[in-house]
């Protein structure tokens, strides 16, 4: 038997989707329950066993094992606003109601569930249009660990914005590196960002290779180091032994504290596919606010153009901090369109879209990625040019398969205490 999970929404007017929805789940979850019920044990091709898993409904209905495993979910979610998401297509209930007719379910079992199925096709009819935003609706309700927005939807939204801009990326990379400064208040940075397989679908389309604004604990700008002692000089900043080699003409240009890279423009399609990195180095970046708050290490990329994959790296030198809190997420609001400054989000503005996120260890080998040939020893020769030791430090990675237009992916260290580990 079920354990039905109360959602405190069964009262209320029909109007409402929330109140509507909760009805409608409870009888369509209730009905195809009874059904299940009612297949006989003989079902199963075994006397001892009634149909309890979805391989048994598998069997005994006749049905693909995909069909099985929804109709099993359906049957059994508790949460009826969840069950709402492993509903079938019409079609295939209609085979699993002729296939439980002829395993020998009862004809008011059969019926029950066929009148709950019309009931839910109408409220999703009615309020959502389509399954599709049905399941975005009813996922955003039942705070399902589901990932609403999912990665079909995600790869149209590529296409369809290639085909609008004009453009596409194949990956995008986007490393930080922290390693001690001159003094324990206060780190060395170096950030290398760029794209792999940038592709022009029409002609005199500028793309921007990066942008990006470094604050420091106080809200500061941060401005790249430059003097005859900097391996990465602002502007010229490209690693050009990872580049392509004949590269399309780059502007660079400052805007309120944002430091951009252009391409103006490359011959179209595969002819001027292009990759191009570069990199920047930032002294003196103070860590710890001086009034005593917590201190955050807080790294986001905003996606202003299309891209297929998206990687972004934090190396963080075992010298410096350790952070109590890691995490990612994916910030955006059609009330701020473009904006690049994840502090103007709030915690409304987080997209049902999951990253994924995790420690990968400490030291070069573990640097190393498919979706970025010669990733490892591009990096290496950074951190060589640096003087930095490759192996003092952790890797987070942080990646997403097709990111939003308009959207911000945002990692956060947060808690963090000096000292190494």
């Amino acid at each position: 038997m079920v354990e039905a999970l109360d959602r405190g929404v069964s009262e209320g007017p029909d109007g409402l989707f929330e109140v509507r929805a909760v009805r409608v789940m409870r009888d369509l979850r209730e009905a195809f329950l009874g059904l299940i019920e009612g297949l006989p044990r003989s079902a199963t091709g075994s006397a001892s066993r009634s149909v309890t898993r979805a391989a048994d409904l598998e069997k005994a209905l006749g049905v693909s094992r995909t069909l099985g495993w929804q109709l099993h979910r359906l049957a059994t979610t508790p949460d009826p606003l969840e069950a709402g998401l492993h509903v079938p297509g019409s079609a295939a209930v209609g085979q699993a109601l002729r296939g439980a007719r002829s395993a020998g379910v009862g004809d008011e079992r059969v019926a029950r569930a066929a009148r709950a199925m019309e009931a839910f096709e109408a409220l999703v009819a009615e309020h959502a249009g389509d399954r599709a935003a049905f399941n975005t609706m009813i996922g955003s309700l039942a705070g399902a660990e589901v990932e609403s927005i999912d990665l079909r939807t995600r790869r149209e939204a590529f296409r369809v914005h290639s085909r609008v801009w004009g453009v596409q990326v194949k990956t995008f990379v986007a490393c930080g590196v922290v390693h001690p400064g001159k003094d324990a208040e206060h780190d060395d940075m170096v950030f290398i960002r760029g794209m792999r397989d940038a592709r022009w679908l029409r002609q005199g389309v500028p793309l921007q290779i990066s942008g990006y604004r470094l604050v420091d604990s106080e809200s500061r700008p941060m401005h790249p180091s430059e003097g005859a002692g900097e391996p990465f000089a602002p502007g010229s900043a490209l690693l050009r032994e990872f580049c392509s080699p004949d590269l399309p003409e780059i502007e660079t240009r400052v805007e309120d504290g944002n430091r951009f890279a252009f391409f103006r423009d490359a011959p179209l399609g595969n002819a001027g596919v292009t990759t191009v990195y570069l990199a920047d180095v930032m002294r003196d970046v103070r860590w710890r606010p001086t009034d005593g708050t917590a201190p955050s290490h807080v790294r986001s990329v905003s996606i202003l153009k299309p891209i297929s994959m998206l990687v972004m790296d934090a190396l963080i030198h075992r010298d410096t901090f350790r952070a109590r809190r890691t995490s990612a997420r994916v910030l955006g609001s059609l009330s701020r369109l473009g904006e690049r400054d994840p502090g103007a989000f709030d915690e409304g503005d987080v997209l049902p879209v999951q990253p994924e996120f995790r420690h990968c260890g400490r030291g070069a080998g573990v640097l190393g990625t498919a979706h970025v040939p010669r990733y490892r020893e591009m990096v290496e020769s950074v951190l060589g040019r640096l003087g930095w030791d490759p192996d003092a430090f952790d890797l987070y990675r942080c990646t997403l398969e097709y990111p939003l237009l308009s959207t911000t992916v945002e990692v956060r260290f947060d808690d963090l205490e000096r000292g190494g580990a």
